[in-house]
This record gives structure tokens, sequence and C-alpha cells, in this order.
């Protein structure tokens, strides 16, 4: 899968930090260990661990994690935020993007605005409890990529409101090829 900034950049900074690489053959079981972790770590908490391509989607309502239209982390997500810090700190050999998404409600500007900060937060979070900030990236992605048409139904609308972290495999270079 492709990282926010490139494969380029991320790995160079992963590499500074001294993380190593996965091989082409280490990655599916790694990645499938890391899914299995973080579905054990969030068991009954309401989080979709989704293994999307050869990396991991972790899916969390917005409405959970923030009020409506603050950037504020909730205290009561606190401890779920946490677990997943803890697992992701802990099998580090992955790229940690955080996505957040919005509703349509709003203009698309403030709803990228506070996508952006919401994506930041969530970051921040995890980098202030020991996820690499070298692993992290974050970006706002407003309404663009809803889950559901926002005009079916209230509950509809409600669930494009989410964070995704996308952890996706820091992988070494196969020979003639550019690390990824």
């Amino acid at each position: 899968g492709d990282v926010i900034g490139g494969h380029k950049a991320r790995a160079a900074k992963m590499k500074a930090v001294k993380i190593r690489p996965l091989s082409p053959y280490e990655a599916p079981a790694y990645m499938a260990n890391l899914a299995s972790e973080l579905r054990r770590q969030t068991a009954g908490i309401g989080l979709d661990i989704l293994q999307v391509g050869g990396g991991i989607v972790v899916r969390i309502p917005a409405t959970f994690t923030f009020d409506a239209g603050s950037a504020a982390v909730k205290p009561t997500t606190d401890a779920t935020l946490l677990e997943i810090a803890r697992t992701v700190k802990t099998l580090n050999r992955t790229y940690v993007d955080v996505l957040a998404h919005t509703d349509s409600s709003g203009t698309p500007q403030a709803n990228r605005a506070l996508s952006d900060k919401r994506a930041a937060a969530v970051a921040t979070y995890l980098g202030g409890h020991g996820v690499s900030k070298a692993r992290i990236a974050s970006r706002g992605l407003g309404e663009l990529a809803p889950l559901y048409n926002p005009e079916t139904s209230e509950t509809e609308k409600a669930a494009n409101r989410r964070i995704e972290i996308r952890l996706v495999p820091y992988q070494g270079a196969a020979r003639g090829q550019r690390p990824r």
C-alpha cells in the first residue's frame, strides 16, 4: 500500500531510528500476528480491525473519539488508544498513517481543517505513548472518502465520521527494487 509522504522519505526515517524492514517473506505472517494482537487488545470496544491488501486498517468511529466539531481526544477514548499504541509500539515494523474523515455537514474547507486537526491529535497521542514518531504521519481527508452515501440516513452519515489508523508493512528492497 501507499503511505503518506511516500515510501522513500518514510523509509529513510525508519532506517534513521534503526527499525528493521520486513522481508517479503516475513511481512504476511507479521501483519497477521499484528492484526490478531490488535483484535485481542481491543475486543468488545466497537472498532473494526480490517486486513486490507498487505496492511491493516483500524477503524474508530469519530463519535467515540471526538465531540462534534472538536479535535480534542475524549478522555473515554484514552484506554482504547493506549491499547492500540502499546501493540503498535511493540510490533514496530510498520508505517503508521492516521487518517481522519468527517461527514458532509459544514463546508468542505472546514471539514478538511477539522479532519487534519483530528488526525494530528491521534498521531500526537500515539507518539506520546511510545510509538516512534519516525513511523507516524497524519492526514485529514474531510468528507472526500465516505463509507456510505450521506444522503441515505443520519446513521450512515454518522458512520462516515471516523479515524483510521493504517498500518503498512515497512519492507526492505528485494534485489533491484527500491525500499517500500
